[in-house]
């Protein structure tokens, strides 16, 4: 029979390489080539740079939206003063006698949708909203007005 130490040396001996070797290919496994980061650093600036541009394009239309809110605003603006105007002349016209002579009757019809017109033409005019305050960003990333 053998000594119990041999054996025991033996075993230990075992153990020991098969722990080393198990170690050995559990390390070979978990080093493997790693992918660069550049790629997903490159995807990032990519997408930073297509949203920039998109928000640049809508900026952009957002003022030209602004300028015809302004343009149409200005406009209506003016039709109804105009039509302000044009209601006072027919008043005027009627008080020299437009209405008297021939066929007086049409002409009051013709005053009477004048004045209808005008008067819708003065109802619910928009207005332009009052502008906002400019607000500028200080060094920490704060808003302030």
């Amino acid at each position: 029979m053998a000594d119990p130490a041999d054996i025991m040396k033996t075993l230990l001996s075992s153990v020991a390489v098969i722990l080393l070797v198990g170690g050995g290919v559990a390390f070979s496994q978990g080093q493997g080539p790693t992918p660069p980061p550049a790629p997903r650093s490159d995807s990032v600036e990519k997408d930073v740079a297509e949203l920039r541009q998109k928000c640049d394009a809508l900026a952009a239309e957002l003022a030209e939206t602004k300028t015809l809110l302004t343009k149409t605003i200005t406009y209506l603006d003016a039709q109804s003063k105009s039509a302000s105007a044009m209601a006072a002349t027919l008043d005027e016209s009627e008080r020299a006698g437009f209405t008297f002579g021939i066929n007086p009757e049409s002409r009051q019809i013709l005053l009477r949708g004048w004045r209808e017109q005008l008067t819708a033409l003065q109802q619910a005019v928009p207005v332009a909203p009052a502008p906002k305050p400019e607000t500028a960003k200080t060094g920490d990333g704060k808003t302030r007005k």
